[in-house]
């Protein structure tokens, strides 16, 4: 174990992931591998900063997605290829919806699972209303 002191990656660049958590530019999954990347540079002898982090955000295509067309064609393609599972979550069975959500973010990288969790269920809803 090493001290808080000693520990490579400072406050300032560790609030500075957070932040983009925060702000919706970053998923947490995504943090995670910012951070594990900026813990690789700290190893190979390079001192992590802020900088750094929208280097890595670009050069692993890590930035959320928020282009509402790709996801929307995704959703479109996992209802269609999951009727199963959109008639469980119809149906009442909640769980039925990890599915679909699991589909699109397969599908599309560096979706936030919450936003694609809220399009599916309008989008069923919508297409329920009109049913």
């Amino acid at each position: 174990a090493i001290s808080i002191e000693a520990f490579p990656i400072g406050p300032d660049v560790l609030a500075a992931v957070l932040r983009k958590i925060n702000a919706g530019a970053l998923t947490v999954k995504s943090g995670r591998e910012v951070f594990k990347e900026l813990l690789a540079l700290a190893d190979a002898g390079t001192p992590p900063t802020a900088e750094w982090i929208d280097r890595i955000i670009a050069e692993k295509d890590l930035a959320v997605v928020s282009d509402t067309a790709q996801l929307d064609a995704a959703i479109a393609q996992a209802l269609a290829g999951n009727p199963k599972a959109v008639e469980d979550f119809r149906s009442g069975k909640q769980a039925a919806i990890g599915k679909l959500i699991g589909d699109v973010m397969r599908e599309v990288k560096g979706a936030d699972a919450k936003v694609v969790r809220q399009m599916i269920v309008e989008r069923m809803s919508d297409v329920q209303e009109s049913a």
